[in-house]
């Protein structure tokens, strides 16, 4: 989680890249107990997290989609900074349901 460290330790702006500054913890029913929240859409409550005990595993939380919520979109902080390089925005990330990491169980 190195890389992610030093995103949330710098003043790095990738809000060009839809992934925007907030507050550190999810206040939405759906956010996943445990959630560190790494930034926000800007939209619709959105926010994008790692969660205890599932590694270094980004997820998704979309308040808005209901009984649908929250998502895994990367294995790791940099394998979503490689994404949002050569996709240009997170809107892209959202919108894949590509990703599906080998988990123990239901989230």
């Amino acid at each position: 989680m190195k890389a992610l460290e030093q995103y949330l330790n710098s003043d790095l702006d990738l809000s060009i890249l839809g992934l925007n500054r907030g507050p550190e913890e999810g206040s939405y029913f759906c956010t996943p107990l445990g959630a560190k929240v790494i930034g926000w859409a800007g939209v619709d409550g959105i926010h994008y997290c790692t969660i205890e005990g599932r590694g270094e595993t980004i997820f998704a939380v979309s308040p808005m989609n209901f009984g649908d919520y929250i998502h895994p979109i990367a294995e790791s902080f940099e394998v979503l900074l490689r994404m949002l390089l050569s996709c240009h925005s997170m809107d892209s990330r959202r919108s894949q349901r590509e990703y599906r990491p080998k988990t123990d169980g239901p989230l």
